[in-house]
């Protein structure tokens, strides 16, 4: 099956992607040598069937990601959030101004980062980012976008806080699914988000992705970051090929990495519950549906 029969079928879904990091690398406008680059991006950003939440970090990315969102405001939302990364305490009072101004769909990606000792070294900002964050997304009620790296120890200790929100996508989600399991528990709406490391045998995320129920599941690119050996970027109509693979490993449909019959061979019907599902998850999560 061509990646354009995938798109031009079934409603597609991207829970997190960076577009004004797109477009500075000349993303959105350049076809990449990769499988999925024979559905360009201007026909997966244009089609009536691709969703997408965009997330900023800085102000000259919120107004380059703005741009973009309000081409497709239906369909591609917008967030923003303080990266634990880079945990800039002055962006609190931005971030204030857009829930204010209700110009942002969700908070994020926020959390914490604890990959590198560089990372590390700067937990005592990342927390008061993270609970500055968390306390906006109350006041506003507004959902959040989880980053995190080396901290599920974390997100148990504030799950009480975050039981409160609409709202919590774990974004590239790096815990177990009895983690997952264990997180939902503690009353947060939850929703655990999976991108190229299923692609890379990533046996954590492939065990969630197989397991969890379908209705606490997302997809995402994270592009143009979490590239694969040999990637210089990830690119958004990547998703096709993230989506491919979670059919797969759900037994969806078994054939459907391999195949070239038609779509309406195929059990059409498991196929399009299961994206319409996506799809519902990711509305419901930013309040749409």
């Amino acid at each position: 099956m061509e990646y354009s029969d995938l798109l031009n079928s079934f409603k597609i879904c991207d829970s997190h992607l960076h577009l004004s990091n797109c477009k500075e690398n000349s993303l959105l406008s350049a076809d990449c040598n990769t499988d999925s680059s024979k559905t360009g991006i201007s026909q997966i950003i244009n089609s009536q069937n691709y969703y997408a939440l965009s997330s900023a970090h800085s102000k000259k990315e919120f107004e380059n990601q703005a741009a973009e969102v309000q081409k497709n405001s239906d369909r591609i939302f917008s967030s923003f959030g303080i990266h634990p990364q880079n945990p800039e305490l002055e962006n609190l009072d931005f971030l204030e101004s857009l829930l204010s101004s209700k110009k942002i769909d969700a908070v994020g990606e926020a959390g914490f980062d604890f990959f590198t000792e560089e990372f590390k070294s700067r937990e005592a900002e990342q927390k008061t980012s993270f609970e500055g964050q968390l306390e906006l997304c109350k006041k506003y009620c507004k959902p959040i976008v989880l980053h995190g790296r080396k901290c599920n120890d974390r997100f148990f200790y504030y799950s009480k806080e975050l039981s409160k929100l609409p709202g919590v996508i774990f974004h590239s989600y790096m815990g177990t699914f009895d983690e997952a399991v264990s997180l939902l528990s503690k009353g947060i709406n939850g929703y655990f988000s999976f991108g190229k490391q299923i692609l890379n045998g990533n046996k954590k995320a492939i065990d969630c992705v197989s397991k969890l129920e379908a209705d606490r599941l997302l997809l995402e690119t994270d592009a143009p970051y979490q590239t694969l050996k040999g990637e210089v970027y990830t690119l958004p109509q990547d998703i096709l090929r993230v989506y491919k693979k979670a059919f797969y490993l759900r037994r969806i449909d078994d054939e459907l990495l391999v195949s070239d019959y038609s779509i309406e061979e195929r059990n059409y019907e498991k196929l399009n519950d299961f994206c319409n599902q996506l799809y519902s998850n990711l509305l419901g999560f930013l309040g749409k549906l």
